[in-house]
């Protein structure tokens, strides 16, 4: 008897634990990222394969500042097509909505049609678990706030992008000035914004036509090859923005047969992008592996969602490569995944001075950033 009520102890330990964790995760989602204000309407999204204790903190927190708050279930679906109505008008008609489901709602109508209205902040399609990691628990939001201001603003005008990687990664790339960066910083203030939880990224879409030469990818890649986790380099090759060669051990021909499992246009390029999250590391999981500070991330299949790109693919992969070196039109930008432009250096700076502070001491009570 002892010894089942010492695991007893063990168990309950473990999850106070965890209710601790998950109730920050909820702060920071609710306050710093959403900056949900009393008289909003918030809706929590869920379904059966999601975490019902994450749900439910998201909701107290959100009505501890004065916000009216539903949360939604509904059944895991296979396609985004089969999301149920009542579930897809609730979503459209609120101000605030935190989908922390596991079925894939992303480029769903009904989030599309959300952003007419309110706000989204996606924490979908991953377990909570990762978010209890240090890219959301220990990010500085005030710093990802001042690196997505400066990113496009030091791409506004466009120009050609070339990066290298040590492992071998040499292509260029146009920028185009009519194509904004999406830039990921896990925040969200005004109706039609959106943005996702971790956050620390852009991404930019090119003339696809432009892309030459080779990407060495060193980090992860998803999907096609199992885990994510890149074991050995895999080599692709770039003319006009089609890949034209791709080379490495086994787990470039997983890559290979799955991009042979998909439509002709798989093949093209689709974005870039770079990751500015100081707390990111590899996991073998894209929605933190893109926001590995210093990084460089390569993508084919469709780019018709965020952008107005050219490739019609129905389906979509990102590769990201580490230490990455980036200029645009001659001027540096990163270096070995260092910051070397000076806009980036002085947040850098700040951010090194402020790191004794908690990150969500980085706001104020409305939840503007200090």
């Amino acid at each position: 008897m002892s010894e089942r009520g010492s695991d007893h102890v063990r168990s309950f330990a473990a999850s106070a634990q965890r209710n601790a964790a998950v109730a920050k995760i909820a702060r920071i989602a609710i306050h710093d990222c959403a900056g949900v204000r009393s008289g909003e309407t918030v809706l929590i999204v869920t379904d059966n394969a999601g975490d019902p204790e994450l749900a439910d903190l998201l909701a107290h927190e959100a009505r501890s500042v004065g916000a009216e708050v539903v949360v939604i279930g509904f059944g895991y679906v296979q396609t985004i097509l089969e999301i149920p109505e009542r579930v897809s008008a609730a979503i459209r008609a609120s101000d605030v909505v935190i989908p922390v489901c596991q079925s894939r709602i992303l480029y769903s109508a009904a989030i599309k049609a959300a952003r007419e209205r309110g706000r989204i902040l996606y924490m979908a399609d991953f377990p909570t678990e990762m978010l209890m990691r240090p890219v959301v628990q220990l990010a500085d939001y005030g710093a990802l706030a001042a690196y997505g201001e400066a990113f496009p603003e030091i791409f506004a005008a466009g120009g050609e992008l070339r990066v290298t990687t040590p492992a071998g990664t040499d292509a260029t790339m146009q920028m185009l000035p009519d194509r904004r960066l999406s830039i990921s910083t896990c925040r969200v203030r005004g109706p039609g914004e959106r943005d996702y939880l971790p956050g620390g990224a852009w991404f930019g879409c090119p003339d696809e036509t432009s892309v030459n030469g080779t990407f060495v990818i060193d980090c992860s890649m998803e999907p096609g090859v199992v885990g994510g986790v890149v074991e050995e380099p895999v080599r692709m090759t770039f003319v006009r923005g089609a890949m034209v060669e791709l080379a490495g051990g086994d787990q470039a021909e997983e890559f290979r047969s799955w991009l042979e499992s998909c439509d002709e246009m798989i093949w093209n390029v689709s974005h870039n992008g770079g990751g500015f999250n100081a707390h990111a590391s590899r996991i073998g999981n894209l929605m933190e592996d893109e926001r590995i500070l210093g990084s460089f991330n390569i993508a084919g299949g469709n780019n018709q969602s965020g952008w107005p790109g050219s490739n019609a693919s129905s389906f979509h992969w990102d590769a990201m490569m580490l230490q990455a070196t980036y200029s645009l039109d001659g001027v540096p930008i990163c270096e070995r995944g260092e910051w070397v432009h000076p806009r980036l250096v002085a947040i850098a700076e700040k951010m090194a001075d402020d790191v004794t502070v908690a990150p969500h001491e980085h706001l104020g009570p409305t939840g503007e950033f200090l």
